[in-house]
C-alpha cells in the first residue's frame, strides 16, 4: 500500500533493525556502567568497533532475507525468530557453551555471535 519500491522496503527494514539494535546495545552498555559499575576504561574501543562491524556484516545477509520474507509473504517472519533463538541458545547467551554437548559446541564455534559475545 506504499509507493515505495520493494528494494527500498527491504533495505529500510534491515537498516531499521540495525539502528534499533545498535541503540539498544549502547543503552545496555551505559546502564551496565552506571548501575553496576562495569569498568570499561581498559577496553580497546577500536578492536571492539571492528568486532561489532564484523558481527553486523556476518548477520546482514540474514536480515535482508528476513526483510524479503516479510515483504513477500506479508506475514510474521519465522526466519528471524528461528535464527534469533538458535543464535542465543548456541552463542552462549543463556548459559556457557561448555555446558552444551560436544556436537553443539562444534556448531556454536561456527556462529559469529559466539565470538562477538566473548
Amino acid at each position: 500500500m506504499t509507493p515505495a519500491k520493494p528494494i527500498q522496503l527491504v533495505l529500510t527494514v534491515a537498516l531499521g533493525d540495525l539502528v534499533l539494535t545498535s541503540m539498544r546495545t549502547i543503552i545496555f552498555l551505559a546502564l551496565a556502567v552506571v548501575l553496576f559499575g562495569v569498568d570499561i576504561s581498559s577496553v580497546n574501543a577500536l578492536a571492539a568497533l571492528g568486532m561489532i562491524l564484523m558481527t553486523i556484516a556476518s548477520f546482514l545477509g540474514f536480515g535482508l532475507i528476513s526483510a524479503g520474507f516479510l515483504l513477500a509473504f506479508k506475514r510474521g517472519d519465522p526466519i528471524r525468530l528461528t535464527l534469533n533463538g538458535v543464535t542465543k541458545l548456541l552463542g552462549g547467551v543463556y548459559f556457557p557453551m561448555q555446558m552444551l554437548p560436544e556436537w553443539c559446541q562444534n556448531v556454536s564455534a561456527w556462529i559469529p555471535f559466539t565470538h562477538a559475545l566473548e
